[in-house]
């Protein structure tokens, strides 16, 4: 029989259903107005990054409003790519799979992804 684990710390990036997140926080009372009422949208996708927002939809207190990934530190670059952007991309290119790939991932999983350009740009950042 396996020993079950202790609690560890999360990896660097994992998959969770929208509904499982949304009942999480669901279950956590609002520091403002006591309420069971938090919340956590997103909006602004880039790929396979995207704005998270966590809160209350009683008394609209805002806890958190940040991306769901680091971006990557790139000197001189006004707007540096997402790490998870980059990563799903050269995972593809190890494949040898590519973009069509990607969307059909996404597809599947009910997921955004790159859009060609912005694949594209990543693979020449890997590659250089």
């Amino acid at each position: 029989m396996k020993k079950a684990r202790k609690n560890r710390p999360l990896e660097d990036y994992f998959t969770v259903h929208s509904d499982v997140l949304s009942e999480m926080v669901a279950a956590v009372k609002c520091d403002v107005c006591g309420e069971q009422k938090l919340t956590v949208t997103s909006h602004n996708i880039q790929g396979f990054a995207r704005t998270l927002k966590l809160n209350c939809a009683h008394c609209g207190h805002i806890y958190k409003n940040l991306y769901s990934s680091p971006r990557i530190n790139e000197p001189g670059n006004k707007r540096p790519a997402f790490e998870i952007n980059r990563r799903m991309v050269g995972a593809f290119a190890y494949m040898g799979t590519g973009h069509a790939s990607m969307v059909t991932l996404g597809k599947e999983i009910g997921m955004s992804v790159l859009s060609v350009r912005a694949y594209h740009q990543n693979l020449k950042k890997i590659e250089q």
